[in-house]
């Protein structure tokens, strides 16, 4: 009787250092094919900001649909931010 081993192949994996000086904040991902006979892929994404880590797992059917929700979230938050930004840097300089 064979025994069946669980494998992991890392496909590909990067960190990115968004705030070193201040307090290392990082945004890194991983992304894998796993299991016995048949294999599946997935992928983390790990958020860090100075003791605070997110670890976002992308598993099942429709991972590219939770990635593309969380861009369009963020694309959101960050024209609605430059735009704040902008108004006070012009209250600023009067």
């Amino acid at each position: 009787m064979s025994e069946t081993k669980y494998k992991e192949i890392l496909m590909g994996s990067d960190v990115v250092y968004i705030d070193p000086v201040d307090c290392g904040s990082t945004v890194g991902y991983r992304i894998k094919i796993s299991g016995t006979e048949q294999m599946v892929a997935g992928a983390d994404v790990e958020l860090s900001d100075c003791n605070r880590t997110i670890n976002w797992s992308f598993y099942g059917k429709t991972p590219l649909k939770k990635i593309d929700a969380a861009i369009e979230a963020l694309t959101k938050f960050r024209n609605s931010y430059a735009v704040v930004l902008k108004k006070y840097a012009k209250k600023e300089t009067k």
